[in-house]
């Protein structure tokens, strides 16, 4: 496992962030391995004979020297390309709690290199052993019922759709509201409709930054009303959409 630093990264590369149209895609044996948290988008990667599915909020760890094939829908991901001692066998893919707190510290390990201020190559590694930590903390965690991460993959998959409501999460993922509610509380410390909130306002926020009007960045992140969106942003973060702009710059 990558997360245990049993074979540690010993050098990053670089940081991305990757937008592509929905494909299918063939991929070569490449010199480096890639961390990628997937903010939006599916997946289906293919390799060595094995399938993994990989959705929004989780994260795929790809080793070096290893070839696969992948089918997306329209994707964003933010991806830590490094070497690690020597090339693991085979992919991995880690399932998080708290998907919005893993997504910053990929956006700020990604600024960090972007900006190249004296200092960004051990700040960005520190970063990166964060998330490391947050990964392996998560993997102690005791599993949680089916019914209830059915409800989240759910949520990350339809988050955009304005009209999602939790009576149709619930209904699909055959677990209750209550139980909803309560699952949520205990291990996000966030109403269900929170999550979806936040994931909304972080997928419109990096819309903004790529220079898209704050108006469609909002109803294309699922906000009916612009106005609502600027003011629950204004809230949460003590300023309005429009300071986001300067992160594409």
């Amino acid at each position: 496992m990558l997360y245990d630093c049993q074979n540690s990264p010993v050098k990053i590369d670089t940081v991305e962030i990757f937008t592509w149209s929905a494909g299918y895609f063939e991929i070569s044996s490449r010199e480096f391995a890639a961390l990628a948290f997937r903010t939006y988008g599916e997946a289906d990667v293919f390799c060595a004979g094995k399938h993994y599915s990989v959705t929004p909020g989780q994260l795929l760890y790809m080793p070096q020297g290893i070839s696969y094939n992948a089918e997306y829908t329209d994707t964003e991901m933010i991806a830590i390309h490094f070497k690690t001692a020597v090339p693991d066998k085979e992919p991995e893919i880690y399932n998080l709690q708290h998907t919005e707190e893993c997504e910053l510290l990929f956006r700020d390990a990604h600024t960090l290199w972007k900006n190249k201020a004296p200092g960004y190559i051990p700040r960005t590694m520190s970063l990166f052993y964060t998330i490391l930590a947050k990964v392996s903390e998560n993997a102690e965690n005791i599993s949680l019922p089916q019914s209830f991460t059915n409800a989240v993959a759910i949520i990350n998959a339809e988050f955009l759709s304005s009209s999602l409501s939790i009576g149709e999460i619930c209904k699909k993922a055959a677990i209750s509201e209550t139980s909803l509610r309560e699952l949520f509380r205990k291990h996000y410390k966030k109403t269900p409709v929170e999550y979806i909130t936040d994931l909304r306002i972080e997928h419109a926020r990096s819309l903004i930054a790529s220079n898209t009007p704050i108006e469609t960045a909002a109803l294309m992140s699922g906000f009916n009303d612009p106005k609502y969106f600027s003011r629950v942003v204004n809230k949460k973060f003590g300023h309005s959409p429009r300071k986001w702009k300067l992160y594409g710059k």
